[in-house]
């Protein structure tokens, strides 16, 4: 977590106002409350987020089937995709 822009963008998307949330289930959520004070999702809530975006290449990221990803989603909701690890049919954009 330490050289990753995910805070760069975390502390971008807050910023604006943002509620944002981080889910990853390869961080040590302690140590990173502690070194950045912030707190990392244990799981991810159903019909709860307005837009996803996947910034890491996690084959549990991958291995998700649209309908999977849009469990999670509001009804009307985007899906980004910055590291291209999903079918572009899947997603609304990519950077």
């Amino acid at each position: 977590y330490r050289n990753t822009k995910i805070l760069d963008l975390f502390n971008h998307l807050n910023n604006a106002g943002c509620n944002v949330e981080i889910y990853d289930p390869w961080v040590d959520q302690k140590e990173v409350k502690k070194d950045h004070n912030i707190n990392i999702a244990g799981s991810l809530k159903e019909k709860y987020y307005d837009a996803v975006i996947f910034a890491v290449a996690h084959k549990e990221f991958k291995e998700l089937s649209g309908e999977n990803i849009k469990k999670f989603c509001q009804d009307n909701h985007v899906i980004f995709d910055i590291k291209h690890q999903l079918d572009p049919e899947m997603v609304d954009g990519r950077l």
